[in-house]
């Protein structure tokens, strides 16, 4: 068998030096943020059992999953997901507590991508949860919170496309029953394949009645309906169909009311924003970077998903940040390199407590330190001068 030892798995990566503080920064940045709007941090557990990601509403693609198995014979899984572990946490051990609960999180997920290829299958998500806020108030705070949670990111370069599932889910339901279809449907929708969706939506044409070729013919658009408010008069066109004209007729409302907090520049719409994730049950939206195509940032609301833990719907929303997508932004095409301390201490031997104590003075003035473990005072001149340290101080 080839020794493996030196490699690591596919999809990990090693986070070096000023990368490692850049990503660092950044979580601090975000989670900052979060607790100045009220949110408080939680942590969950790495393992979770599976059947909290296969069951009911939280029913995530088995293939994507890390499994193991524990020492009684039950299957665990790797994290895969931070909101469902957050409405477990919601649903049990603070369900008498008073609604809304607003959670933030800085934790990583692991998700298999075998068909994409140079993706991480270890990613850290920055994040918040809010459980029990219904309504469009809560869409709003929770569109301008992921709005103004990626400024503290970047200057004003990035975008949030806006969906519904509703939307989707409505028409292709006029279209079909049957889930195995609705599942690739939903993925060329995703993928924009326009020539695989147009076989299959013409396969189910043949010899159907109007309205399901009327929602075909929706269907084969979806994946175009993307960019300005325009797209959902577009849309509007194409349906008859009273609760997708009722999901189009949501998201202009949310429109209006981040035109008139002077946000409407950085939200756009994406109608073929679908999803596989099932616990999604109204407004889903991305956040995207120009230089980037991969999503830097989703989110969404998922009324039914608590009541998978609990015997109530309780209506929830919230979003969750790739933090090392960011940082692969921030730091692209520069190497990580180890930043020098302010000052090498040099002693001789005998002077350990004088050294260590002038190591205390320094750092409680804000400055770092490095002990010398030279022999030499000459070694350590030399060691510093390679190091870039620009002070050498000889107790």
């Amino acid at each position: 068998m080839k020794n493996i030892s030196k490699r690591i798995p596919e999809g990990m990566r090693d986070i070096l030096f000023s990368d490692l503080e850049a990503k660092r920064g950044l979580e601090r940045r975000l989670s900052d943020f979060f607790k100045s709007r009220g949110f408080s941090e939680i942590s969950t557990p790495t393992l979770e059992y599976y059947d909290a990601f296969t069951s009911g509403d939280a029913d995530l693609p088995q293939e994507s999953l890390y499994k193991l198995v524990d020492n009684s014979g039950k299957l665990l899984v790797i994290r895969p997901d931070s909101t469902v572990p957050a409405a477990r946490i919601a649903a049990t051990k603070l369900h008498n507590s008073m609604l809304p609960l607003r959670f933030c999180y800085n934790q990583s997920t692991f998700v298999i991508k075998p068909t994409e290829r140079g993706k991480l299958n270890e990613i850290t998500q920055a994040g918040i949860e809010m459980i029990g806020a219904s309504g469009i108030k809560a869409d709003i705070e929770c569109l301008v919170t992921a709005a103004k949670a990626l400024s503290t990111c970047f200057d004003g370069t990035f975008r949030i496309e806006l969906g519904h599932v509703g939307f989707f889910k409505a028409i292709v339901q006029s279209v079909t029953d049957d889930e195995a279809v609705i599942e690739s449907i939903r993925t060329l929708i995703e993928q924009k394949n326009f020539a695989a969706l147009n076989d299959i939506l013409a396969e189910i044409e043949q010899s159907a009645c109007e309205t399901v070729k009327r929602g075909c013919a929706a269907l084969r658009r979806l994946p175009q309906l993307f960019g300005d408010r325009s797209v959902l008069s577009e849309a509007k066109l194409l349906i008859e169909n009273k609760d997708a004209s009722e999901a189009l007729d949501y998201l202009s409302k949310l429109y209006d009311k981040l035109t008139a907090m002077g946000m409407s520049e950085l939200f756009t719409f994406d109608l073929g924003l679908v999803t596989r994730i099932d616990y999604y049950t109204g407004i889903i939206f991305r956040g995207y970077i120009s230089t980037v195509g991969g999503e830097i940032m989703s989110g969404g609301r998922y009324d039914g998903l608590l009541s998978q833990f609990c015997d109530k719907d309780i209506e929830a929303i919230g979003f969750a940040i790739d933090i090392d997508a960011v940082c692969e932004i921030l730091v692209k095409d520069s190497e990580p390199d180890i930043c020098p301390p302010d000052y090498l201490i040099f002693y001789e031997e005998g002077n350990e407590a004088k050294a260590y104590t002038e190591a205390d003075r320094l750092t409680a003035r804000g400055k770092t330190v490095e002990m010398a473990v030279f022999d030499t005072l000459e070694q350590a001149e030399t060691y510093a001068a390679s190091k870039g340290i620009k002070k050498v101080t000889t107790v």
